[in-house]
């Protein structure tokens, strides 16, 4: 405040604004035939508290990485997690708006039980198999070294020096029966790239190559050997 004669004088005061979160969210989890997870958003508004206008919802893992699945839901819209890992616990992170802005975030547990490798592809990895029947699997690991001689006039025995590369190779061999030649075969022709995802909870995506043998009449063993790629997620749309 300012008086005539140019003195002044200053009052602060501090405060504090706080909006009213809105009523948690939640959703119902199921599994489909492919471990895919579909998830029902639901929420209400407590007596009280802002009424609840829209929820995003992530997957987080056990990393504490996460993945927005879908944002802006309404109460009762459902939206498909194709590639949770499986037989390891994660969750889903879900907020809720309100229309002043305000949020509040409910956590979901989850796990996607499966016995078996599951293979996905198509741009957002709505198509796949599982490996059910005699499945085997193994994994083989390489690394990229540079081998270099020195003139050191026989100190080293003669032996190069090995310099690590920043490269790593990581093929999977899987292998299982099917009694349906035409769906394997069509699956052989048409996919290069894949998603792998382990009964362990490892997942990967991969180029993939196919061999298909006749183990007996009606019998087929249909063996993928996988090379692990740089991860890229499905389309959500």
């Amino acid at each position: 405040v300012w008086g005539g004669s140019s003195l002044s004088v200053t009052v602060e005061t501090s405060f504090s604004t706080l909006w009213s979160a809105p009523d948690l969210a939640s959703c119902e989890v199921a599994y489909d035939g492919l471990a895919a997870a579909q998830l029902r958003v639901s929420f209400g508004t407590a007596e009280g508290l802002p009424e609840t206008v829209a929820v995003d919802v992530e997957r987080v893992l056990a990393d504490g990485s996460s993945l927005t699945l879908a944002t802006g839901m309404a109460d009762g819209e459902t939206v498909i997690d194709r590639l949770p890992p499986l037989n390891v616990p994660y969750s889903y992170r879900l907020t809720a708006h309100s229309e002043a802005g305000s949020t509040s975030v409910a956590t979901v547990a989850a796990t996607a039980r499966c016995a078996d490798a599951v293979l996905s592809w198509g741009t957002d990895a709505s198509r796949g198999v599982r490996c059910r029947y005699n499945p085997s699997l193994s994994h083989s690991y390489s690394r990229g070294v540079e081998y270099l001689h020195f003139a050191d006039g026989g100190a080293s025995g003669g032996l190069p020096v090995a310099y690590g590369l920043d490269q790593r190779d990581r093929s999977t061999s899987l292998s299982w029966d099917v009694t349906d030649f035409a769906a394997v075969d069509a699956m052989a022709r048409s996919v290069y790239d894949c998603w792998l995802r382990l009964p362990t909870g490892q997942r990967c995506r991969a180029g993939a190559s196919w061999d298909i043998d006749r183990k007996a009449p009606g019998l087929w063993t249909v063996a993928a050997k996988l090379t692990e790629t740089v991860w890229e997620e499905p389309s959500l749309g």
